[in-house]
């Protein structure tokens, strides 16, 4: 490891003219970028500079040192960053179980963005409502709206969702509202606040849709 670190000063050294320079872009002072390059050349048995007051000139072997070192340095570099990639970039086949619904309104609208973030990842799509069916369908993970029923599967919250309901003008009261006709979204049971107290209105739907439609 000190030889390495020694080669990168030598290498930053010989780019920058001076040790000076090399120190600043690596963070150190220039006396450590020195005793490197001087531990260096002890080790070697050649002397890698010409120091003068003015320049900082490689020799003839240190010539013959600093492409080596450049080479090495580059191919650290590029392992590095081959090794770091697939912590960095999400790759290979996602496969995801959410309702109709879900995916209509949510997650599809949003694919396209996702899909210029991650390249890589391939997403598979899977109509899926019930946990317990996650491991016969190869899902890897499932997006569900409600509390996750017990099952042993690691859940966790990312978003919230509101519902709201909505009516055409004119055809609901405050001093009415069990005459209207609705049409109810999973239950037929809600509860609006009407001043100066609140109305549950309970049992007036006409229709009920569930999460497929």
């Amino acid at each position: 490891m000190e030889k390495l670190r020694g080669l990168e000063m030598v290498v930053r050294a010989a780019d920058a003219g001076s040790f000076s320079k090399a120190a600043r872009s690596l963070g150190v002072t220039p006396s450590a970028v020195s005793h490197a390059v001087a531990d260096l050349e002890k080790q070697l048995r050649v002397s890698i500079f010409y120091r003068t007051t003015r320049q900082l000139r490689l020799t003839e072997d240190g010539q013959a040192i600093y492409g080596r070192g450049r080479e090495i340095l580059d191919r650290l570099n590029e392992l590095e960053s081959t090794v770091a990639r697939p912590s960095e970039r999400l790759r290979g086949t996602l496969r995801v179980g959410l309702s109709v619904s879900l995916s209509r309104i949510i997650v599809m609208p949003a694919i396209a963005q996702f899909s210029l973030r991650h390249p890589d990842l391939r997403l598979n799509m899977v109509v899926l409502t019930q946990p317990r069916e996650m491991h016969a369908e190869g899902v890897d993970l499932m997006l569900r709206v409600g509390d996750p029923p017990e099952s042993g599967l690691i859940a966790r919250r990312i978003a919230r969702i509101r519902y709201a309901s909505t009516r055409l003008p004119n055809t609901w009261t405050a001093r009415e509202p069990r005459q209207s006709r609705a049409t109810c979204y999973v239950t037929p049971a809600w509860c609006f606040a009407i001043q100066p107290g609140s109305c549950s209105t309970n049992g007036f739907s006409s229709a009920a849709a569930n999460a497929s439609l």
